[in-house]
């Protein structure tokens, strides 16, 4: 929707039907970015940045310092993870509420799942590179 010069938002699709498709999407991404905590894009680079760190993780140190490098980025996963799990709610309580179509919301779901399957693979190599199954 555009805004007329004196303030009031105003329909032009009828106008201009070939942004109809845009500006519906446009609609539903901010309204998802408002009522989310992080986007899908946040989430999937938070991942994406954990995954590169635990692969060039190395146990190279003391076994102490072994430990608490692995803890460390423990601690970070599980933040990602509380992260993951809250957008999850999230996406239940806007599709609950109306504002995510079922359509949506499964798609959401599933991408959901394969950033919290990833997670996990990162999570499951640093434990095998420091010898500790948590």
């Amino acid at each position: 929707m555009a805004q007329s010069p004196n303030g009031t938002a105003e329909d032009n699709t009828a106008q201009n039907p070939n942004n109809a498709a845009a500006d519906d999407m446009a609609a539903g991404t901010a309204a998802q970015n408002l009522a989310t905590t992080y986007t899908m894009e946040e989430l999937s680079a938070m991942v994406d940045a954990f995954a590169v760190k635990s692969q060039s993780a190395t146990a190279s140190g003391t076994s102490s310092e072994n430990m608490e490098q692995f803890f460390v980025l423990k601690q970070e996963e599980k933040q990602i993870d509380d992260c993951l799990d809250r957008h999850e709610d999230e996406l239940e309580y806007l599709y609950h509420n109306g504002s995510l179509t079922r359509d949506d919301y499964k798609k959401l779901e599933r991408e959901l799942e394969r950033l919290e399957d990833k997670l996990d693979d990162a999570e499951d190599r640093l434990e095998y590179t420091f010898g500790i199954d948590d």
